[in-house]
């Protein structure tokens, strides 16, 4: 009877144990179905929202992610560094799942991205680059290396120039900016290799048309007869060429070339007002940004450290043949 009864007991001991492990085996299953399909969310984190550039990277980042599931949190700081390095600790404090980052400068955010990285959230950016030393904070930059806008709008003028001589007034955004200060670097490496051409640089102000109309009217006053005119930006661009109408100057007799690739831009190309701009294609690179997290998210292979998004030239001309989605 003792023996009979043990073996009873045992039986539906086993029984019970088996049913646990079933269950546990279950939940665990489902816990990790549930962690496969967990929504990814993933932070933008830019240093102003008031450029239109940055406008269209996010309609692209917000067009990617409702397209792959994703929840899109977008945070903006005022042109201040230290208040988008706290946008991106706010981020990791939030356990995101990926932050888009389009940096201020090429120093200031390089420590929140270390700290991102330490937390296991890939930071991507966009915009611009880190320096060469800072490389390994970041995933990935999504684009074109700012340098690359200024080497290409100065061979622009530079083919346009008779005889590769004549006057170019620089026409800056923000001192300082990154985005003004390497496209420097780009156009004084390809106009070194134009001795006849003369570089007037113009006044430093905020990415605006009434900046650019002020700053070249400033400019002309000293330099009345340019060549060509070099804007930072597309904005800057729009302003500049109500100047050279205000000075009583044809803008078709001017070079002119900006960056962005905006509609107010295109507009003022298809008129004749503005000769080009570099679409710098932000919808295109917000969209092509969540696509590589998206990749690194189920594979979790590092992509290169540069995924080009050529800019794309917008002449009279090429916007005859070109399809908008060609250069957005």
């Amino acid at each position: 009877m003792v023996f009979e009864w043990r073996r009873k007991w045992l039986l539906l001991v086993s029984a019970v144990l088996v049913v646990v492990a079933v269950s546990v085996a279950a939940s665990v299953a489902s816990g990790a179905r549930s962690s496969s399909k967990k929504q990814k969310t993933v932070y933008f984190v830019t240093y102003t929202m008031t450029i239109p550039y940055f406008q269209n990277l996010a309609a692209g980042l917000k067009a990617e992610a409702k397209k792959l599931g994703f929840k899109l949190v977008v945070s903006a700081a005022n042109f201040d560094a230290a208040q988008e390095s706290n946008l991106v600790q706010t981020a990791i404090t939030k356990q995101a799942d990926a932050i888009v980052l389009a940096p201020i400068d090429r120093q200031a955010l390089v420590p929140g991205a270390t700290q991102a990285k330490s937390a296991g959230i890939p930071v991507v950016l966009v915009g611009d680059n880190f320096g060469a030393e800072s490389q390994k904070q970041m995933l990935t930059m999504v684009g074109e290396q700012t340098q690359v806008y200024g080497k290409l709008k100065a061979r622009f003028i530079t083919n346009h120039l008779a005889g590769g001589k004549g006057t170019v007034i620089v026409i800056h955004g923000p001192r300082g900016l990154d985005y003004t200060e390497a496209q420097k670097i780009g156009y004084r490496q390809e106009f070194y290799n134009f001795p006849g051409v003369k570089v007037v640089e113009g006044p430093y102000g905020n990415f605006s048309s009434e900046v650019g109309l002020k700053s070249l009217q400033n400019m002309l006053t000293r330099n009345p007869h340019p060549n060509a005119v070099y804007f930072d930006n597309d904005d800057l661009a729009i302003g500049g060429v109500q100047a050279l109408k205000a000075a009583g100057i044809s803008p078709s007799s001017v070079t002119t070339i900006g960056s962005d690739g905006s509609p107010a831009a295109i507009a003022a190309v298809r008129s004749g007002t503005l000769t080009a701009t570099y679409a710098t294609r932000p919808y295109a690179t917000g969209v092509k940004a969540l696509q590589v997290l998206k990749k690194y998210f189920a594979t979790h292979a590092a992509p290169i450290k540069l995924v080009k998004v050529p800019p794309v030239l917008l002449t009279k001309q090429t916007l005859a043949h070109l399809k908008k989605s060609a250069y957005q």
